[in-house]
């Protein structure tokens, strides 16, 4: 049986400086892409060729979506990239010749994309669903429907139409309406941890953590504020810490800042190494993350 790759944070001491000054906790098991690089959360890296658009890793190892020149369709929207599987033996298996908008569920057992139809030229907006763990794919709606799977949790898909919400159901292929509206739905998903358990409350730049009740997560953070935070399981919030406190920057002015991850409810947190300072990607998303802060741009809304 293939191994299940966990997203988990384990906080050790990382040396300072000097023996009298210890750096800041540093994290480990979180993964992370910078350029053709992946890290994953055991360590390890894997090269790949081309710029890493999209990955997260699965039970049969870590699926990604590399930038290539694909062309466009006859319309001029760009055509998609090969979604890749590599279990680390050999070359990696195609799930799709072209893809986009990959996402996958927290343990790692299914994906979900859109497939691009290149021989018509043409984008299509099937939803293909893979289930890792047996193989099998399916495309549990009609083709063509405009229907984009926004987020995965071990259960169920988030399913946008043009104008509301689906949730479907990721054993039995059943769909329903979500409740709601459909921008609270996806707001609520953004911001809960894939279990519901818990979720980042952004006030402002600056953001914290509360449990579904709303009772207030202590974040031991080694520094001001968290900024940007994401979750990447059910226990883990990363975010960027800046130097100083973004309130205090003039106008224009930048800080150094680091990625760090904190486990949530113990509220430890430790530095991601390797990261200070520069745009990575975090898993199962295609924004890159800025580790850094800066003041105010200056301009009025």
């Amino acid at each position: 049986m293939l191994a299940l790759v966990v997203l988990v944070i384990t906080v050790g001491l990382a040396a300072g400086c000097g023996a009298d000054a210890p750096g800041p906790a540093a994290a480990t098991g979180v993964a992370w892409a910078d350029g053709d690089r992946i890290r994953l959360a055991s360590g390890a890296e894997r090269r790949v060729d081309g710029e890493v658009l999209w990955f997260a890793e699965t039970t049969a190892g870590v699926a990604y979506l590399p930038a290539t020149q694909g062309g466009s369709t006859d319309g001029g929207d760009p055509l998609g990239s090969p979604l890749l599987l590599d279990d680390g033996r050999g070359d990696p298996l195609e799930l799709a010749a072209d893809a986009s908008a990959p996402v996958a569920s927290p343990d790692g057992r299914w994906l979900a994309w859109n497939e691009l139809d290149t021989e018509q030229r043409q984008v299509r907006l099937d939803l293909v669903l893979y289930d890792v763990t047996t193989g099998e794919r399916s495309r549990p709606f009609p083709p063509d429907t405009g229907l984009r799977a926004t987020r995965l949790t071990d259960t169920v898909a988030y399913v946008t139409t043009f104008d509301e919400v689906l949730v479907l159901d990721l054993a039995t292929g059943a769909s329903r309406p979500a409740r709601g509206a459909a921008r609270d739905v996806l707001d609520v998903a953004a911001l809960s941890s894939p279990d519901g358990r818990w979720r980042t409350d952004v006030r402002g730049e600056a953001a914290g953590v509360v449990s579904a009740d709303g009772d207030p997560v202590e974040l031991d953070l080694p520094g001001p504020e968290l900024l940007r935070p994401r979750w990447i399981d059910d226990d883990t919030v990363v975010g960027v810490v800046p130097d100083v406190p973004t309130e205090e920057l003039a106008t224009g002015e930048t800080t150094g800042a680091d990625l760090v991850a904190c486990d949530v409810p113990a509220g430890t947190c430790g530095v991601v190494p390797g990261t200070r300072d520069r745009t990575i990607l975090l898993p199962d998303t295609e924004e890159p993350t800025q580790v850094s802060a800066s003041g105010p741009s200056g301009y009025e809304d």
